[in-house]
């Protein structure tokens, strides 16, 4: 319990967050470390992989591991456990709050250049 309370408030990092292919910024005339912010609007605005994706695989995981209804667990673990449970519920609402968002703004055109420097919409999350 103490370990998925860890994890899950430390939130998970992405292995890609710190891709480069040297050559998005030039492309796209903005500062390095974009492709990763640009490549994650892209699957957020194309449902590819969303906020939902990540509240349902938590939803999953606490179901699956049966976390709300542990018991004899010791002061700190059913911290931990309350703690979960309390930010899949966050999770939820942040999610109905970042598709208004999203719905409300506006793409930004990018250039990828696995694209072969196509531009591509992308909604700014």
């Amino acid at each position: 319990m103490l370990a998925f309370n860890h994890m899950m408030h430390q939130q998970i990092v992405m292995p890609a967050h710190l891709m480069d292919d040297g050559v998005h910024a030039a492309l796209n005339k903005t500062a390095s470390g974009r492709l990763f912010k640009d490549f994650s609007s892209v699957a957020q605005t194309t449902g590819t992989y969303t906020g939902h994706d990540y509240v349902a695989i938590m939803e999953f995981l606490i179901k699956h591991w049966k976390i709300e209804t542990m018991t004899g667990l010791t002061p700190e673990a059913q911290a931990a456990q309350e703690a979960v449970c309390l930010l899949l519920t966050k999770m939820r609402k942040l999610m109905v709050l970042q598709d208004r968002r999203i719905a409300a703004r506006k793409p930004n055109m990018v250039k990828f250049s696995w694209a072969q420097g196509r531009e591509v919409p992308v909604v700014p999350i």
